[in-house]
């Protein structure tokens, strides 16, 4: 499988020195993430999805990732996968429509987002290891980071590695461990 840097969107800024939050991205509000499953959610990407919230997130002093059964305007995420067509992304994490904003500057939040796995390209979800990097980049996006481009080892590289890597980095860490 070839993988290419511009196949995985939501955000639309570059990771630069400050690769953290708006303009271009959006935060979160604060570090306790709610994240609701829809449930025509496939299991495969509801297991890599978990594992990322408990394996990536969670860990990390100060965010708290867990699934909520309420679907409701107060998460802070909603998933879903579908065709969503040859868009050129595998998933995306825009903001939801009618999401609610606030915060400014690289603060500038909006909830919820919906992590969007896109089941037109069944190459990119062939394995669980591209299954949980795909959970990873886009929590990753949800929570405020950017695309990183110094390294190949970090679930949000900006040229992820084959296979790619399922892990955030110390750089990433920093941010979550700063900006909440």
């Amino acid at each position: 499988m070839v993988l290419v840097a511009g196949v995985v969107l939501g955000t639309f800024g570059i990771a630069l020195a400050n690769p953290f939050g708006y303009p271009g991205n959006y935060a979160a509000n604060n570090g306790t993430h709610a994240v609701y499953f829809y449930s025509s959610l496939d299991t495969d990407l509801a297991d890599a999805t978990q594992w990322s919230m408990d394996h990536n997130y969670t860990p990390v002093p100060r965010i708290y990732a867990y699934r909520t059964y309420a679907y409701a305007s107060w998460n802070d995420v909603w998933v879903a996968d579908g065709h969503y067509g040859a868009t050129g992304w595998y998933a995306a994490a825009p903001c939801a429509a009618g999401a609610t904003y606030g915060g400014s500057g690289t603060h500038t939040w909006c909830k919820p987002r919906l992590v969007k796995y896109n089941r037109s390209y069944p190459e990119a979800f062939d394995t669980a290891t591209e299954r949980r990097w795909l959970a990873c980049h886009e929590l990753g996006h949800t929570l405020g980071l950017f695309h990183n481009p110094d390294t190949q080892y970090s679930c949000l590289a900006e040229n992820p590695l084959n296979p790619p890597w399922t892990e955030l980095d110390a750089h990433n860490e920093i941010h979550l461990q700063v900006e909440y």
